[in-house]
């Protein structure tokens, strides 16, 4: 175990995300929809950096500053479904704070950390951490990810609005 006199500059903020996280029932449609295309730890990572912001995505990825953030395999597939649009990042605090607290759960479920770390850490009380410890939430609250179309950018269960329309101008 850790000792508390190596944690008091460890906040929960400065803790990675974790390249396991998965989608939560909690997340929105949006970072679900990215999630599908791109896998939850990217879209996370999107999430964490450029939150409340929109994000202009251009047509290639090369030269694209979110390339070095997610890589560039991940990035070219935004471009090719959001190519020319601007996509709003939304905020989604409460995602981000649940994946990057699920590894103190954890080591403190398997006895790598104390109780009493893991609450320094997450700045919660040792009762509240002792919940989400006990609790047996393994595998619960995991959103499976929807199916999207890639190059549409509604969920492909959507019902279409005006049905012969789409035929006819083709």
């Amino acid at each position: 175990m850790t000792s508390l006199a190596a944690l008091p500059k460890t906040r929960l903020e400065d803790l990675p995300i974790p390249q396991d996280a998965k989608p939560q029932a909690t997340w929105p449609e949006s970072m679900l929809e990215m999630a599908a295309h791109i896998g939850p730890y990217a879209t996370l990572q999107l999430v964490d950096q450029f939150g409340g912001k929109e994000l202009y995505v251009p047509l290639a990825a090369a030269g694209w500053h979110v390339a070095n953030l997610i890589g560039w395999v991940k990035a070219q597939k935004l471009c090719q479904i959001y190519g020319r649009e601007r996509l709003p990042i939304p905020v989604a605090r409460t995602a981000i704070f649940h994946a990057k607290r699920q590894p103190i759960i954890a080591a403190v479920r398997s006895r790598k950390m104390s109780l009493t770390e893991g609450a320094h850490i997450l700045r919660t009380s040792r009762t509240y951490l002792s919940g989400l410890v006990n609790a047996d939430r393994q595998g619960k609250g995991d959103a499976p990810l929807p199916e999207f179309s890639p190059r549409r950018r509604h969920h492909v269960g959507q019902m279409e609005m005006f049905p012969g329309e789409a035929e006819e101008g083709q």
